[in-house]
């Protein structure tokens, strides 16, 4: 955003909106993306509370994560893959709490990035894995109805392998709990990025923040309302972590006709 364009929307801020709002708006316009997100402020977490929850790894290493819908299809951020790495090169830890070891590693045969992600802008974040075999899980995260809404301070769960508070990745799998933000809120937040495939969640030092990009946001650790988009480089800030709403047409239909979802 440009300095005169900055300081237009800051003093429009000030004269309509309370001081409270006001400083919030603020902060969001002088803020930056951060689309390598992690768990800030979690607290340790079992991989069979969500067997589902992948570690997608890009030569053995992890860099993002992903969610089981079928035995052999999972979802994740198109912006893990925007590289369009060979698909040899990736590959997905299955069933294990520890980001190193455990589980069963299973390589990926292909992926479909949705047709309409937007690098630049971030839009349609999503994208979807298929296995070279099936994976040994006892359950798989559920899609959402068409359309589905949350109210406001819903809370819903994100989990995953990334950053810690010190800056180091976590060993052993985080989650946090974090309630729903208004889009009225995540709009003023992310006013450039916002887009009807947007949801927020999130609060002060509970927040997705680098190394979880493509994890689940999930509703009773169960439906899978989101996948980790991005969020500020300040994290656990006023702002909310955004989500690639998985419940939108356009986002729904491409997984449900890429995957063969009925």
């Amino acid at each position: 955003m440009s300095a005169t364009r900055q300081f237009l929307f800051i003093a429009i801020v000030f004269l309509l909106f309370p001081s409270s709002l006001r400083q919030f708006i603020a902060a969001a316009a002088n803020d930056k993306i951060n689309d390598n997100v992690k768990i800030f402020g979690g607290v340790a977490a079992d991989i069979s509370s969500v067997p589902f929850l992948l570690s997608l790894r890009y030569r053995a290493t992890h860099f993002c994560a992903a969610n089981a819908i079928t035995p052999f299809w999972s979802v994740t951020a198109a912006h893990c893959l925007h590289t369009y790495p060979p698909p040899s090169s990736i590959s997905v830890r299955v069933g294990s709490t520890n980001r190193i070891s455990g589980g069963t590693i299973l390589p990926i045969e292909r992926y479909h990035i949705h047709p309409k992600y937007d690098r630049i802008l971030i839009r349609y974040d999503v994208a979807v894995l298929r296995t070279t075999t099936a994976m040994p899980i006892p359950r798989f995260a559920i899609l959402p109805s068409v359309n589905a809404s949350y109210l406001t301070g819903t809370k819903v769960t994100v989990m995953g392998w990334g950053n810690t508070e010190n800056g180091t990745l976590a060993l052993n799998l985080l989650q946090v709990q974090i309630p729903i933000v208004s889009g009225f809120r995540c709009k003023l937040a992310w006013w450039q990025y916002y887009t009807e495939t947007s949801l927020c969640a999130g609060r002060v030092n509970k927040d997705s923040c680098t190394g979880d990009s493509g994890g689940g946001l999930w509703l009773n650790k169960t439906i899978l309302v989101g996948v980790v988009s991005f969020g500020s480089e300040k994290c656990g800030s006023r702002k909310p972590g955004v989500y690639t709403k998985i419940s939108h047409p356009d986002v729904l239909n491409f997984v449900k006709n890429t995957t063969g979802i009925n």
